[in-house]
């Protein structure tokens, strides 16, 4: 039978990161003191802590400081009896430790992968136990250091989560009450450790480990206020009692929030509830009225951080569905302008980038860097990389001759988009039907003619030949209301107008019997190209209308017409006159009595003053003030006054008008 030779705990531990130079300091101190050679005050030096010998405590010193500086992906060094620790190999740690092939930082460090590592089923807790226990015999010491400027074994457990390697530190005697100390994730402490660990949905094994440290007497981090505490505990009557206390709690930014994986600092505590996944607790924070749109100084919001988090997929799916029903907003720009939809994209799952889909998130919306969702989740590590990637790569299509005519229609190759036509007739009559994740917009399941106009732009410029491809769409044999609606997306299509296209394209559909509805003639006004406009009646291509009348400025054609003109015609006219700031046609459709406050007829989820602030158009915003208008309504987008919808546009006067006001 193998014997061992067992050592006592060292008397002296070296520091979360030794200085050599300071150790050599000492033993020349202790030469001194003592009056013996360097040599012998070094060897007796390493002994008090825990090395057989001067090199062998120089060469840990090295080993512990080799890492010190890496803070992310640190490579793993570890020895032969901590890898064996590690991999739970029972006999492998006996024969090394029988070889007493390893130093006093090998000991530890191994009692530290004993510790932390493997996971509790019990068959693996068993195996652990044991090593850990005949590391101890060894002299293993539970209060030694990690190496790497990490800091005590103890913080391992935290990290890993690992509450019964903790509870063993503790019946071996390891301090947990000592003060914080400086490592190379900043200062730290034992429940510090638990409290910032980056794992999640194990809130379990996170509860008991807090509770075995409060009993154990471990020192409460700095700026870990008693209501922190109760979330990192899953403690929610507790919460509920200190909320009662003090109501306005839940509102609270609290500047030194500390921990999270995404910083907390200036979050609520709703933002702390999420982030650590204690869904009880946030819902508690919900029903007393925390803001569910509030920030963190970095700019996130509660939902980004539960859309980023790493809980498992169904927690998150239940919380993002609650914090949407409170009125979360899924399009608020959080750090680096990125949005919930960002983050979920990169993170997964598919069904949560759907279900932001179905409550409004917007796919076009970019980051600071100029990155749509699609972006990030091509970059992202997503389980469902690939599926969440094509919902997001719009307009989907799923039919793959339908994907080859856009194709050739993109690339301009008339001759090649002929010929599948012929092969394919039945695709003029097929609409590329997306996801239903999607609420229903100008481009919803298109139609093949629809692509004509690149609007939405999906090519950066516009086909040279694009006439002569409408030709060859038009030879197909499209639906009448399918020219007609093309017709509408050219009149708005930025980069059929940048190529000079516009008009020519109009007149070829026009002459497949297409027409020019009064939607196109809206759709156009509202973005404010009355040079179209006159172009078209110019061409004789189109009749003044009231539209045309109110957008062009023509008050008194316009006030001749208004008794002919229904509601929802007059509330039209109005719309278009705001937009293209024709002051005297808007007092005209007012006088006759035309909501000032209600939803434009295009651009609906806003109202007319929205609309004249962001045109800094100070005597349209001053018209709509003398008829009553609401400075305080929000929009239903991205829920702002009028006023800050001036601020966002750089609109100057209208924002000095509007705050003038009490806006």
């Amino acid at each position: 039978m193998a014997t061992f030779n067992l050592r006592p705990t060292p008397r002296l531990r070296l520091p979360v990161k030794p200085s050599l130079e300071h150790l050599r300091k000492q033993a020349k101190r202790l030469a001194k003191s003592a009056a013996v050679t360097l040599s012998a005050a070094q060897r007796r030096l390493a002994g008090d802590y825990g090395f057989r010998n001067w090199p062998e405590l120089v060469a840990a010193v090295d080993v512990m400081n080799r890492t010190a500086e890496v803070l992310v992906d640190v490579p793993k060094q570890p020895s032969a009896l901590a890898a064996a620790a590690r991999a739970r190999d029972l006999e492998r740690v006996r024969a090394i430790l029988v070889s007493e092939q390893f130093t006093q930082h090998d000991l530890n460090l191994a009692l530290a992968h004993a510790a932390c590592y493997g996971g509790e089923a019990p068959e693996v807790l068993a195996v652990r136990k044991a090593i850990f226990d005949l590391l101890l015999a060894h002299g293993a010491d539970p209060d030694g250091q990690y190496g790497s400027a990490y800091g005590p074994i103890v913080f391992g457990t935290g990290e890993c989560l690992s509450p019964a390697g903790l509870q063993w530190l503790l019946d071996a005697g390891a301090d947990v009450q000592f003060a914080p100390v400086e490592t190379k994730y900043g200062v730290q402490c034992a429940l510090g450790s638990w409290l910032s660990t980056y794992a999640r949905g194990e809130n379990d094994k996170k509860h008991r480990g807090i509770e075995l440290l409060l009993q154990a007497g471990a020192k409460v981090p700095a700026g870990v206020t008693p209501e922190m505490l109760a979330i990192h505990r899953g403690d929610r009557a507790g919460l509920e009692a200190l909320v009662a206390r003090e109501p306005g709690m839940v509102q609270r930014h609290y500047a030194d929030m500390p921990y999270g994986n995404l910083s907390l600092k200036g979050g609520t505590l709703l933002h702390c509830a999420v982030e650590f996944g204690e869904w009880a607790c946030a819902e508690l924070l919900l029903a007393r009225g925390a803001a569910v749109d509030g920030t963190t100084a970095a700019g996130n919001t509660a939902l980004f951080h539960v859309c980023r988090s790493e809980c498992p997929d169904g927690e998150r799916l239940v919380m993002v569905e609650r914090l949407l029903a409170a009125g979360a907003n899924p399009r608020r720009q959080c750090a680096e302008k990125a949005t919930p939809l960002h983050a979920a994209a990169a993170r997964g799952p598919l069904a949560l980038v759907e279900l932001l889909l179905r409550h409004d998130a917007k796919e076009w919306m970019t980051d600071e860097q100029g990155r749509k969702p699609l972006a990030w989740a091509r970059a992202g590590n997503a389980a469902e990389k690939e599926a969440i990637a094509e919902v997001l790569d719009r307009p989907v299509i799923r039919d793959a001759g339908f994907k080859r005519a856009v194709q050739l229609l993109h690339a301009g190759d008339a001759a090649g988009l002929r010929e599948h036509l012929r092969e394919q007739p039945q695709l003029m009559a097929q609409r590329a039907m997306e996801p239903a994740c999607y609420p229903v917009t100008y481009f919803s399941n298109p139609k093949l003619m629809w692509f004509i106009a690149n609007n939405p732009k999906l090519i950066e410029t516009m086909q040279p030949n694009v006439v002569a491809l409408a030709e060859v769409l038009l030879e197909a044999g499209p639906a009448a209301e399918d020219v007609a609606y093309a017709i509408e997306l050219v009149m708005t299509s930025a980069s059929a107008k940048a190529a000079g296209q516009q008009v020519a394209l109009i007149r070829l559909l026009m002459g497949h019997g297409g027409r020019i509805t009064n939607s196109s003639v809206l759709t156009t006004l509202a973005y404010q190209d009355t040079a179209l406009i006159r172009t078209l009646i110019e061409g004789g291509m189109l009749a003044a209308n009231h539209l045309t009348m109110a957008a062009l400025g023509d008050a008194a054609v316009l006030a001749r017409l208004v008794p002919t003109l229904g509601p929802a015609d007059l509330h039209a006219a109005f719309s278009v006159a705001v937009i293209n700031r024709q002051a005297g046609t808007a007092e005209v459709c007012l006088k006759a009595g035309v909501g000032v406050n209600g939803p434009l007829a295009v651009h609906g989820h806003s109202c007319p003053l929205h609309q004249a602030a962001l045109n800094d158009d100070v005597a349209m915003v001053a018209l709509l003030c003398a008829f009553g208008g609401d400075l305080g309504r929000r929009d239903t987008m991205w829920g702002g006054r009028p006023v800050d919808w001036a601020r966002h546009g750089g609109a100057g006067a209208a924002r000095a008008y509007l705050e003038a006001k009490g806006g």
